[in-house]
């Protein structure tokens, strides 16, 4: 279909579908670019709003740890624990407890208690005196604050048994002046003052933003933009997958479910995972915004390129179909001059090209049809008179034929005869080759085999005398083994000496009594490990004699081997050698007979190809004969053919110049 749409269309066509690909490709990925990107800055402010959170936290237990500071340090707190007993210390120590209390904001409590966790003063008076943890609980207790910084120790957020609402759990222990711990304070900030705090951040284009703040351990909603949901637990698939996350050590990180992106960060100091959600369509809709403008755009501009292309390739083939006229009369035999394409004549684009060449075959296509016209009656005149001529040279052919086959004839009878007695006597001539070939591959065979048999004796003495080395050399190493024992013996006289060393021993560790009990026991010992060591000396010792033995025998067995190489071995190769030269010599004899027999067969055939060559001449001389006449009757009717083809072709030449114009 394509083949026939006109230039200007395919190129139109061609281009609009180079553009819609480029701008496809560009849009999808300015779209996906710009919606990565938003995607990516909404996380970021996600990320950022997230950081605000947990420094508003730490900022929170920064000022709850610094206000249990300020109660710790004050002259009553100290005073009562230097001097629990005192009354008129407690008394002052509780009232300065309530009032300091009072001017608290969202604080469940504030106490005091002394190393041993019995409470000393209190923001509820009616708990004085109880003890929080005594027995095995109190030691890990106390060791919390010990261990931390400072002493204080933020146990994190947990819900509380005497109000039900969530509080961090805040203690720090009280020094003596030489750093001995003689007490400790403590207190619980609500988290609803928290709370109060978190929900007044917002992030600019996100309204639909949502915070929560989760419980780690207690799996409930510490803090949730829907009030309804603080202090009841975890139901939301999304938040107990973050949870799952978080338990893993992905501290931070971003989660997506159908609808919604979730950024989270976990505070394991207070065991809180902080939350923000924002819908996915709301972080995408300023990207959607653009990738519409962008396809509006993309089409526009396909529309404006498509028309550019259209215009600009239609002026552009103008002149070339000027040309194409021009072409399509000259198909047509129009052989007039075309006056259209003159003006581009001689230019050096493709137009002045086409144009040029189209001008140029026109004109030579007239001097063609004239010098054809010409051609046409000369052609028409020289058939009659090589009609006349091949009509006589036919009848002399007829002759010439006749008179050449019954020479051929006699000449064939002695031909055949010759050849039967040349074929007896090459049959003879081939068989006395082959014979000589056949004892020549023998004595080749026979040759080979006296020089393998003198290679290969050669090289077992040669290897025979290599092995001997190597195995002399072997030996050397075996026989070195034997040094092993002197040194059996050497360790045999220190298990000895050792022996010797481990009963003086026992003898001075029995004079010190019990004091030497110990160094009895290590004499025993020694005693223990000379006595092993003779043993295993005398069992190396054992090994080493049979592997002497066992030397000697292989030294035997490799001498027998080399004899073997050397006497056996070496004299059946030679005799082989031998046997190899006998068979050549019989060949040689074999072979001068046969040469005989071949001198009187070329005698024989000698004398034979004397007859073929007399033969052989009067068949050239009669095929020369008939080659030529045959020849000449071929050329005869080639004649005949020619003058009809030549009659012929000048009448076609004539209508084909009648068809130019």
């Amino acid at each position: 279909m394509v083949k026939h749409l006109k230039m200007a269309t395919v190129i139109t066509i061609s281009v609009a579908l180079i553009a819609v690909l480029c701008l496809g490709c560009l849009y999808a990925v300015i779209t996906s670019s710009v919606t990565k990107t938003s995607e990516e800055s909404s996380i970021d402010n996600m990320y950022t709003a997230l950081d605000g959170q947990t420094n508003m936290i730490k900022l929170f237990v920064s000022e709850s740890e610094r206000t249990l500071k300020e109660y710790s340090t004050a002259a009553e707190i100290k005073a009562l624990l230097l001097d629990p007993e005192n009354p008129e210390k407690i008394k002052t120590a509780q009232e300065y407890t309530e009032r300091f209390f009072a001017n608290l904001d969202s604080w469940e409590g504030i106490y005091l208690s002394n190393w041993e966790t019995q409470v000393l003063a209190h923001s509820t008076p009616q708990v004085v005196g109880m003890v929080t943890r005594s027995g095995d609980s109190l030691a890990p207790y106390q060791a919390t604050m010990t261990n931390s910084p400072n002493g204080f120790y933020n146990g994190g957020a947990f819900v509380s048994p005497a109000s039900g609402q969530l509080i961090f759990n805040l203690r720090m222990s009280v020094c003596a002046d030489d750093g001995t711990p003689i007490g400790l304070v403590g207190g619980g900030p609500f988290l609803s003052g928290l709370n109060d705090l978190l929900s007044k951040m917002s992030i600019s284009g996100m309204n639909e933003q949502k915070y929560a703040i989760l419980d780690a351990a207690n799996l409930i909603y510490t803090y949730n933009s829907d009030n309804e949901l603080i202090m009841t637990a975890i139901e939301d698939q999304s938040m107990l997958d973050i949870l799952e996350e978080v338990s893993t050590g992905n501290n931070i990180g971003v989660y997506y479910d159908a609808n919604n992106i979730i950024a989270y960060e976990f505070l394991p100091e207070y065991n809180l995972v902080l939350t923000m959600k924002d819908s996915l369509d709301e972080i995408l809709e300023s990207s959607n915004m653009i990738a519409k403008k962008n396809i509006i755009l993309t089409i526009l501009t396909l529309i404006i390129v498509v028309l550019a292309v259209f215009a600009t390739s239609h002026l552009i083939t103008k002149p070339l179909r000027k040309v194409q006229n021009a072409v399509n009369d000259l198909g047509e035999l129009t052989l007039i001059e075309n006056n259209d394409i003159q003006r581009f004549i001689g230019n050096r684009n493709e137009v002045g090209t086409i144009a040029t060449s189209v001008d140029s075959l026109t004109s030579t296509l007239r001097d063609v049809v004239s010098t054809l016209k010409d051609c046409s009656g000369s052609l028409i005149d020289g058939s009659v008179v090589m009609k006349k001529t091949v009509t006589s040279l036919v009848t002399c052919a007829a002759e010439n034929s006749r008179t050449t086959e019954e020479l051929t004839e006699s000449i064939n009878d002695t031909s055949r005869t010759i050849q039967k007695v040349n074929t007896d006597i090459a049959a003879i001539h081939n068989i006395m080759e082959d014979s000589r070939q056949s004892n020549a591959e023998r004595i080749l065979i026979a040759d080979n085999m006296i020089k393998n048999a003198g290679t290969i004796s050669s090289s077992i003495n040669d290897k025979a005398a290599k092995t001997e080395t190597n195995i002399n050399n072997a030996m050397e190493y075996l026989h070195a083994l034997n040094s092993i024992n002197e040194k059996v013996k050497r360790i045999q006289d220190i298990a000895s000496e050792t022996n010797i060393l481990a009963i003086n021993a026992s003898i001075e560790a029995a004079r010190a009594g019990s004091y030497g009990a110990g160094f009895a026991v290590v004499a025993n010992e020694i005693k223990n490990l000379s006595t092993n060591s003779a043993a295993a000396a005398n069992e190396i010792f054992e090994v080493c004699k049979e592997m002497n033995t066992n030397i000697v025998s292989i030294e035997n067995c490799f001498k027998e081997i080399i004899e073997f190489i050397r006497t056996d071995i070496a004299k059946s190769f030679s005799g082989m050698n031998d046997i190899s030269g006998q068979l050549k010599d019989s060949m040689d004899a074999t072979n001068n007979e046969i040469d005989r027999i071949s001198k009187l067969v070329d005698n024989i055939q000698k004398e034979s190809r004397h007859f073929d060559v007399i033969i052989s001449n009067n068949e050239k001389s009669v095929n020369s004969i008939t080659e030529k006449a045959e020849i000449t009757y071929s050329m005869v009717n080639k004649l005949d053919s020619l003058t009809k083809t030549n009659s012929n072709t000048a009448k076609e030449l004539n209508k084909i110049v009648d068809q130019f114009r």
